[in-house]
């Protein structure tokens, strides 16, 4: 009954991502990032060592939380599921993906350049003022590529992988250390001169848990 609980949780989660898109409020991807800040104020440093010390101390209490979810849901079915559907919807992305695609799409087919502008830099970190049209159209396909991978395939994989695999190993590998990654390389994988160095080991990790979904 586990794994069918954690399909039935899984499904539910991906049929709440399409339904009602991203938590607007209280979402616990930016819980994550709020408390990841406060752990780069004491942890920063201009040293590979520093930012790998940073990632996991970052990542630590997401793997608590997410051995401490195996246990108590272990004996009840129903909180398999919830847990395993609320955990799925926070992380999932692609109704929010698709919307700003199409957002995208029409715009530049409108030839709407400036709303376009505005629309691509809600999701993209470069600078979209300078871009023309063609540029706007590689970069709204360069970020859809890479977010249906992270926000979407690598999500659902860590999703099944994790929760066939059950116990402490579940938490290790569970959609939520993933998306805390993920949630670190967005923050500090910038190749700059305060995270060129610190922010390596978020990268790379979030390069390697990328890897076979992409």
């Amino acid at each position: 009954m586990t794994l069918r609980h954690r399909g039935l949780g899984i499904v539910i989660g991906m049929v709440a991502d399409q339904v009602f898109a991203d938590p607007q409020k209280h979402h616990p991807v930016a819980w994550f990032g709020s408390w990841a800040t406060r752990v780069e104020k004491t942890t920063h440093a201009d040293s590979r060592a520093a930012g790998a010390v940073f990632t996991a101390l970052a990542v630590a209490p997401v793997l608590a939380g997410g051995m401490l979810v195996e246990r108590v849901s272990a004996r009840h079915g129903w909180i398999r599921v919830a847990t395993t559907a609320a955990a799925t919807w926070a992380a999932l992305g692609a109704r929010r993906l698709a919307d700003e695609g199409r957002i995208m799409a029409d715009r530049l087919e409108g030839g709407d350049l400036d709303a376009a502008r505005s629309a691509l830099s809600r999701v993209v970190g470069r600078d979209t003022d300078v871009l023309d049209e063609a540029g706007m159209v590689r970069a709204a396909v360069e970020t859809v590529a890479e977010n249906s991978v992270d926000g979407v395939l690598s999500v659902l994989f860590f999703a099944a992988l994790g929760y066939v695999a059950g116990g402490c190993v579940a938490a290790v590998l569970s959609v939520w250390t993933f998306k805390a990654v993920s949630t670190l390389d967005s923050m500090v994988g910038y190749e700059n001169a305060r995270y060129r160095e610190f922010g390596r080991a978020a990268a790379r990790l979030d390069d390697a848990l990328n890897f076979i979904p992409a």
